[in-house]
């Protein structure tokens, strides 16, 4: 028996797998199952043709799929949206959206067989042809009904699996289709808090070319010194502002570290620069006669463990170096352990929290002699 085809919900098979995909697990009471969202950065506009919609936009720069598969459902929900807050200046019969900010341009729904996921932890499901494609405007299609009948002739279904499909088929038109704005405001309630998850921290879920792609462009990097008013490094400070916060449990329990950790206060910076744009950071600051601190190591999720944390160690310390400095010192947290873990290998050792943060509860300060 012919095997149903494995499509990873990256869809690589679309060459999306180079942009930033999320893949989560959400339990609440709008949505039970796994969610993911793949952001389209760049690439050409492609189009579908309905009869109410006219032309439907489904790739292009900006666009944004969120993908949906529930709990116990045989499905997965595509939803394919414009750039944020427009839709298609041709759709003259476009509804008013139930988010202004989340307008979709179709809904894309696979009947499946079941999930898995791969070697990298990238969702798979296992495709059973029968798909129900709708618009805004009310088209509702059903499409490659030929090739479930083609493969249950083949065998390569069995008639449980034949009428499985058919019957998910039946349960989609029902729940979805029959009122497609309310499955519009689903959407995007769901997509709503997807994008709170994101912004929260949730990190890209990478798959094995982008893992080596990210390599490749780590190996390639550029470090560029900048100081602390420089636009990459206060892109930085905000985002490890906010990745501080969530890791104290709240801004409020960070209020006393602030004023010690101000990004115009630091006067050097090295910049990694890798595929175009800036992946990681560190910053260094006399503390003292002796004794250098350094500030700020933060390296973009998708280049961690390739190289470049390392490599900006290695050039704030020996800036240190060259200004006389004989240690370098530095505040974090234990419950970063990725850090702590790097500053281990270096060679810092742990020492008594010096000021301020020998008054702020939740630091831990380490060293190392040059």
């Amino acid at each position: 028996m012919v095997e149903m085809k494995h499509k990873r919900l990256n869809r690589d098979g679309w060459g999306f797998q180079y942009y930033p995909y999320y893949q989560m697990r959400i339990d609440h009471e709008l949505f039970r199952g796994l969610a993911c969202l793949i952001r389209c950065t760049d690439g050409e506009k492609n189009f579908w043709r309905m009869p109410k919609a006219g032309r439907v936009q489904v790739t292009g720069a900006g666009t944004t799929w969120l993908e949906l598969v529930p709990d116990g459902g045989r499905r997965v929900i595509t939803a394919i949206y414009f750039p944020d807050g427009t839709h298609g200046a041709e759709r003259k019969r476009y509804p008013v959206p139930a988010d202004p900010r989340y307008q979709p341009s179709v809904w894309y729904i696979d009947v499946i067989e079941g999930t898995e996921t791969d070697d990298c932890g990238i969702a798979v499901f296992i495709d059973k042809y029968l798909d129900v494609v709708m618009s805004p405007e009310g088209d509702v299609k059903i499409d490659d009904r030929d090739e479930l009948d083609a493969a249950f002739t083949a065998g390569e279904l069995t008639k449980a699996q034949y009428d499985a499909a058919l019957a998910e088929c039946e349960t989609i038109l029902r729940e979805y289709c029959a009122d497609i704005r309310k499955t519009d405001a689903w959407c995007a309630a769901v997509r709503r808090i997807v994008e709170d998850r994101i912004a929260e921290g949730e990190p890209v879920t990478m798959c094995r070319e982008v893992r080596e792609l990210r390599k490749r462009e780590a190996a390639r990097a550029e470090y560029r010194w900048k100081d602390g008013n420089d636009a990459d490094f206060r892109r930085f400070y905000l985002e490890t502002e906010a990745y501080y916060n969530r890791v104290a449990g709240g801004a409020e329990k960070r209020q006393g570290f602030v004023p010690y950790n101000l990004s115009d206060a630091i006067p050097d910076v090295v910049i990694a620069y890798a595929g175009g744009r800036a992946a990681g950071c560190a910053g260094l600051k006399a503390y003292s006669e002796t004794d250098a601190e350094v500030k700020r190591v933060w390296v973009e999720p998708e280049y961690r463990r390739c190289g470049i944390a390392e490599e900006m160690m290695d050039r704030i310390e020996a800036k240190a170096a060259e200004r006389g400095f004989r240690r370098t010192i530095l505040q974090t947290r234990p419950v970063m352990k990725d850090a702590v873990g790097l500053y281990l290998k270096r060679g810092y050792r742990q020492i008594e929290n010096y000021p301020p943060y020998d008054r702020l509860d939740g630091a831990v300060c380490y060293a190392k002699e040059l």
